[in-house]
């Protein structure tokens, strides 16, 4: 499974995706943090961050300059070391009681549909 992983981390880098650390109050983590644009939840802007362990994380990030204000940030101007929330979503994409190679395939298919690699 980690074999299989990586490829997917290399072939995210190979579409420009980049490898970070992210740190949210006391948690660092570190892996490949991929999406683009128009990855909402309920208004919250994320992207998601694959490791090298198979796990999946949402990062959410605040775009809005002021809570009082209707004015977004760029995304270019986002630290993306510096999530406001992370949460994992490796449960919600695998199933627990699937043989490891089903949990591979849930996971390359989740990775290859977000990314659009």
């Amino acid at each position: 499974m980690k074999t299989k992983i990586k490829e997917m981390i290399k072939q995210l880098e190979k579409a420009g995706y980049t490898t970070i650390t992210v740190t949210d109050e006391a948690t660092s983590i570190t892996g490949i943090l991929y999406g683009d644009n128009e990855m909402y939840d309920c208004n919250k802007f994320y992207q998601l961050l694959l490791t090298e362990e198979g796990k999946i994380y949402k990062c959410y990030y605040n775009t809005e300059l002021d809570e009082d204000d209707e004015n977004f940030i760029s995304l270019d101007e986002i630290d993306y070391t510096q999530p406001e929330n992370v949460e994992e979503i490796t449960e919600e994409i695998i199933n627990e009681d699937d043989t490891q190679e089903e949990q591979l395939r849930d996971l390359v298919d989740f990775i290859t549909t977000t990314a659009k690699i």
